[in-house]
């Protein structure tokens, strides 16, 4: 059998070199695909999550199991500390794996010859059990500026010197979106040159959408009409039919919400035209869904009224949100309701 020539087999080596580039540039252009599928279909609100209830220690095994070779690739040491006690946790499986790959990925590519921390703990937030996770490095860290627009889709963190350009810039967004959706959130806290930590909270059982067959009919119904359709967030029941009533008459659709833990979700899957949040809901300040919802960038067309019984409001300088004294008067209620679904910015508390 011949023997292949020297030029041979470096041509040989240049061939299978290009077809590695040409693999994992088509593996990137994957990712890159169904990521943004899956951005799309959030933004759309047809993003559906599947519950089940998963052991915690062979989710925790699945997901050092798929995080180890890059950890050890970088010659960084990757310590987990379980000090939940929890056993079991229901949730979308994929989705979880999703956010914590995401946050174990990234602190495997900006630390070098370091060390990567996943503590997993539990507390309580707002009367509800989460499971904490928190994900420590001693990387490059990330600056006051890069922090400001982390969770933009499409931005990417300065490499750590030598890294190759790796991800597609939607991994903290859709991380962040997949924990808001099953009730929990995403945060991140970073110093430069000392490293980061991604805290990724998830609620252990999750928070059902409170509403029936007839109302998600009734949204789609005046929604296919062009009929505008507001959620009401307040723990009163009498306050929501009494704000419900008014807003009838101006022809609006009222959606009740007595838990402001379940607010965020209902705006993001009715995508409304107003919301009313009582300051003082259940589970949630309405000034803090009002920014919730504000740093959405897909809810910038959500009207805002934040409903108070106290003194006045300082109005936040975001556009089209209003402020309410309760009870709300018929009066009030028209003008901003007819102010903010014409794209005004109303400058006065209304009472």
């Amino acid at each position: 059998m011949p023997r292949c020539s020297e030029k041979t087999r470096r041509i040989q080596r240049g061939l299978v070199c290009d077809l590695g580039r040409i693999e994992r540039s088509g593996r990137h252009l994957l990712a890159l695909i169904n990521d943004v599928l899956d951005l799309s279909k959030i933004e759309a609100g047809r993003m559906e999550l599947h519950p089940e209830t998963l052991r915690l220690d062979e989710l925790l095994a699945e997901v050092v199991g798929h995080v180890r070779p890059m950890m050890d690739a970088g010659g960084n040491d990757f310590v987990v500390h379980d000090l939940s006690g929890v056993q079991e946790v229901v949730a979308d499986r994929v989705r979880v794996k999703q956010v914590l790959l995401n946050m174990l990925s990234n602190a495997a590519k900006f630390t070098e010859g370091g060390r990567v921390d996943l503590s997993v703990s539990n507390d309580v937030r707002d009367g509800r059990e989460v499971l904490v996770f928190d994900t420590t490095d001693t990387g490059i860290g990330i600056g006051a500026a890069e922090m400001a627009k982390l969770f933009r889709p499409f931005v990417q963190g300065e490499r750590r010197p030598g890294a190759q350009t790796e991800g597609t810039g939607l991994g903290l967004v859709l991380s962040r979106r997949f924990a808001e959706m099953m009730g929990g959130q995403v945060r991140a806290a970073s110093e430069p040159e000392v490293g980061s930590t991604f805290t990724f909270e998830l609620p252990m059982r999750p928070a059902e959408l409170q509403l029936d067959d007839g109302m998600w009919h009734r949204v789609q119904e005046a929604q296919a009409r062009g009929r505008p359709v507001a959620l009401c967030v307040a723990e009163s029941e009498q306050e929501i039919d009494v704000l419900g009533r008014r807003l009838g008459q101006e022809g609006i659709l009222a959606v009740p919400c007595r838990d402001g833990q379940q607010a965020l979700a209902l705006v993001r899957r009715l995508r409304p035209e107003l919301l009313f949040a009582d300051v003082r809901a259940h589970g949630i300040d309405g000034r803090d869904l009002l920014w919730q919802v504000r740093e959405d960038p897909t809810l910038l067309d959500v009207a805002v009224v934040l409903c108070s019984s106290g003194g006045s409001l300082s109005l936040p300088s975001v556009p089209r949100v209003a402020t309410l004294r309760k009870p709300v008067e018929s009066v009030a209620l028209q003008g901003v309701v007819r102010l903010l679904l014409q794209g005004a910015h109303p400058a006065r508390q209304a009472g």
